[in-house]
């Protein structure tokens, strides 16, 4: 077997080094089993697809531009992707350029995978912080309103009464019965003992004077 045959076919079968070509728009034409493999999908899905949508924003900015604008030959560049479960990793990687497209061969960026995946985690678990807060602060704020309407429905109950003295009671001119407001007429005094909420016991001050002075005998009596 050829030099250049070997080379191929361990590019090919390599667990370690990543593989894939491309045309210049970006369709991968082919790819090794662990390129497919670091980015969580079969080699025959990739092949046909556009290889910017792996890609991190602005590297796959940065890369077409290098691909439509550079000259032909090696260059090192360093590739960040996102996986298919949107893990991202950092492809360290020779990019190769010709007239019909590119290749990229490397390795992952074992320390920078791990700063990337350890910099994700800490956004998550600001994102969850984030959404309790939400939910906590949601939450008083609907026990604050619920607590507001009791309060109303507390305060509209104990002022009813206050309407209703306002209200013009008709009175008969000869039987004094009063008319309610179910257009029924009652016997005053029964009226206003069924509607006894907005009464309060006292005494005018003749009966005060009278009922004072009956407690004075009761005293003095032997």
């Amino acid at each position: 077997m050829e030099s250049t045959e070997l080379l191929e076919h361990y590019l090919q079968t390599s667990a370690v080094v990543q593989l894939v070509r491309a045309t210049r728009e970006g369709l991968v034409t082919e790819c090794n089993q662990a390129f497919a493999k670091a980015l969580g999908i079969s080699r025959s899905e990739l092949i046909g697809r556009p290889i910017w949508g792996w890609l991190v924003d602005p590297d796959a900015e940065r890369l077409r531009e290098k691909v439509f604008e550079g000259q032909p030959g090696l260059h090192n560049q360093r590739i960040n992707l996102c996986d298919s479960r949107q893990h991202p990793y950092t492809l360290e990687a020779l990019l190769s350029l010709d007239s019909q497209g590119f290749a990229l061969i490397g390795e992952p960026a074992l320390k920078q995978e791990e700063e990337l995946r350890h910099e994700l985690l800490l956004l998550n678990n600001e994102l969850a912080v984030l959404s309790r807060e939400n939910a906590r602060q949601n939450k008083s704020l609907r026990q604050a309103q619920a607590e507001l309407e009791k309060l109303y429905q507390d305060l509209k109950n104990s002022h009813w009464h206050l309407k209703k003295i306002q209200e013009v009671l008709p009175i008969c001119m000869v039987c004094g019965k009063v008319r309610t407001q179910e257009a029924t007429w009652d016997d005053l005094v029964q009226y206003f003992k069924q509607n006894s909420d907005f009464l309060s016991h006292s005494y005018c001050p003749e009966c005060l004077a009278r009922v004072e002075a009956e407690l004075e005998l009761k005293k003095e009596a032997p």
